[in-house]
């Protein structure tokens, strides 16, 4: 698994209790502010149309647009002159302004259907402004069409003409098949306390998920882990920085061990900036092996004498820190490292002090592979806060018989 979403796996463990508070929490906070919301009713009423188009009795327009026809109407369902007039036949209800809020009028994509909607505090309140709406718009309608006898060609104002007309627009009537009749809404439309808080949770928890995943994937600490083993091409065997990383670094380093097999496995661990760092490397890497069998001897570069000593590593399993300023200064590095199984890189996060172009000089003089990285906490500025005087010592710690040379492991981190 990739380092990067194994490490968001680990962070969203660790936080898991976040979204879940979130989720319990806004479920709460959305069901109590949504059962103090004005109830609301909707009716609903259907007007299905027989005509095509505008009452055209003399097919002055002879192109129409049935969908264009539709759009026309719904807005003519909402005109000042229909909401007036719907306005009039109600007894105590809304203002002619708020009726033109409240009311609705979607014309249908198949064609042919008009819905007509209105929202009001009552159910019966909100039929009542339905069917009042439609039952005005028809009476508009058929108003208006008999009215056509004001617009009429010129030599064509006759009585017969007349006649002809006003039959014509009986016909055509308001141009519905059926206008139905609003009924009252059985439940509310608003307010819906268990939809909206289970809305309100799942926004919560979801939010929450998201915070995390960013605020992990742009912390400098992921960051700059990420950036450490990408420019070397190797995995993150452990982030050993805050809660849990000597857990995690032990985790590390047992597989690494796990994956060398029965032969001594010898380490160069490779740590950033002064060295220092090497005796704080030295006593992170003691307490995380120090529950591991056999002995392993962690060692500095000072107790590399000769190449007989270093040759003579490899009767036992051992790791050996070796500092970035001693890589550039000293090559009795390269020569150890013929007798080194690999190259584990100790870096810090925050400033990538680790020399990586000196790191991939040595390591391909000597021919040995970058096993990978492990994170750490400290830097140039802790380096100089925690460390003590420098050992050369050996810290003998406890660790598992290793194995083959060329140790190859997936991430850990």
């Amino acid at each position: 698994m990739d380092n990067r979403v194994r490490g968001l796996g680990l962070a969203l463990a660790k936080y898991g209790y976040l979204p879940a508070a979130a989720l319990v929490i806004l479920f709460i906070a959305g069901y109590l502010f949504a059962s103090t919301r004005a109830t609301t009713y909707e009716a609903s009423a259907r007007l299905v149309f027989s005509a095509s188009k505008e009452f055209d009795p003399f097919n002055l327009s002879p192109s129409y647009d049935i969908q264009r026809f539709m759009v026309n109407q719904s807005e003519l369902i909402k005109s000042r002159p229909v909401i007036n007039a719907a306005h009039s036949k109600l007894k105590g209800g809304p203002s002619a302004e708020e009726l033109r809020e409240r009311v609705r009028a979607v014309a249908q994509k198949e064609g042919g259907v008009v819905v007509v909607s209105a929202k009001a505090p009552t159910a019966e309140q909100a039929a009542e402004i339905v069917n009042a709406v439609t039952s005005a718009y028809s009476e508009h309608v058929q108003s208006s069409n008999k009215g056509q006898a004001k617009n009429l060609p010129k030599g064509s104002d006759t009585p017969a003409a007349l006649n002809d007309l006003n039959t014509k627009a009986s016909v055509y009537g308001d141009g519905l098949a059926l206008r139905e009749n609003a009924q009252p809404p059985s439940k509310p439309t608003a307010p819906q306390p268990l939809r909206d808080a289970v809305f309100a949770g799942l926004f919560g928890a979801l939010g929450t998920l998201a915070f995390l995943t960013v605020r992990h994937l742009l912390s400098p600490r992921i960051r700059g882990a990420r950036r450490i083993a990408d420019r070397l091409g190797v995995p993150v065997i452990a982030d050993s920085c805050g809660e849990g990383g000597e857990q995690r670094l032990q985790r590390g380093l047992a597989g690494v061990y796990a994956a060398a097999g029965s032969s001594p496995l010898v380490l160069m661990v490779i740590t950033p900036g002064l060295p220092e760092h090497a005796t704080l490397a030295a006593r992170q890497l003691a307490r995380a092996l120090r529950d591991i069998e056999p002995a392993v001897s962690i060692r500095s570069l000072e107790d590399l004498t000769d190449i007989d000593s270093a040759v003579a590593l490899r009767r036992q399993a051992a790791i050996t820190l070796i500092s970035a300023e001693e890589i550039a200064e000293d090559y009795r590095v390269v020569a150890y490292g013929k007798a080194v199984d690999g190259v584990i890189a100790m870096c810090s996060p925050i400033t990538l002090a680790l020399p990586l172009d000196t790191t991939r000089t040595v390591t391909r003089q000597a021919g040995i592979p970058v096993i990978g990285v492990v994170v750490t906490d400290f830097d140039e500025e802790t380096g100089a806060a925690l460390n003590g005087p420098p050992t050369t010592q050996p810290i003998n710690v406890r660790t598992t018989p290793s194995s083959s040379r060329r140790v190859h492991i997936k991430n850990n981190s």
